[in-house]
């Protein structure tokens, strides 16, 4: 009884040691290749949409947003509704969409017309070009889409505490403490 105990209590010392001086590094978030770095990962908000064959209008303030992702994916808000799609990217900044799924709320006549124009024009785009901070979104039948550097709204990051470089293998080390405990008191129930 005692031999397997203190084996177990060796194990669980020999992690702990093993949790200190080889630190776990973790794997650097996959960055998307495709689009500047300085166009992933941010909440856009729209202040302009030129649908095709129409004036201009502005939209600051309207809540049609627009984020690109990690792994070609995009989505965000067309004042009512959410949606989703893919896109790729090709040559001389090129930019197509695939398909956009969105919600289907009503949020009355003028929201919903002012969406529809956003989500078509945004089906439609076929390049992207980015300055001084914004983003425009073009289609080949002159419509246009431009969003600001940012929506008022960031993406939330939640406080890091401690060295998060340890944070995996104390984790680990509880486990091996506790997995040696619980053999070691099965192993002292069975022998009574």
């Amino acid at each position: 009884m005692k031999r397997s105990f203190v084996g177990s209590g060796v194990l669980a010392l020999i992690l702990g040691v093993l949790a200190f001086v080889a630190p776990v590094h973790a794997a650097p978030a996959q960055q998307n290749d495709a689009l500047p770095p300085e166009v992933t990962d941010i909440e856009r908000a729209l202040v302009s949409l030129q649908a095709p064959g129409e004036a201009a209008e502005d939209t600051t303030g309207q809540g049609l947003t627009l984020r690109f992702g990690p792994e070609n994916a995009a989505n965000g808000s067309g004042g009512c509704n959410t949606f989703s799609t893919t896109y790729s990217v090709g040559d001389a900044q090129s930019l197509s969409f695939t398909p956009i799924a969105s919600t289907r709320r009503s949020c009355g006549e003028a929201a919903d017309m002012l969406e529809r124009r956003y989500l078509q024009t945004l089906q439609a785009v076929t390049a992207y070009s980015l300055a001084d901070g914004r983003l425009t979104l073009t289609t080949e039948d002159g419509g246009e889409l431009v969003y600001a550097s940012q929506a008022t709204t960031q993406p939330i990051q939640l406080p890091t505490t401690g060295n998060n470089e340890y944070g995996p293998l104390w984790m680990i080390l509880v486990a091996a403490l506790s997995a040696a405990a619980g053999l070691g008191l099965r192993r002292c129930t069975r022998r009574r």
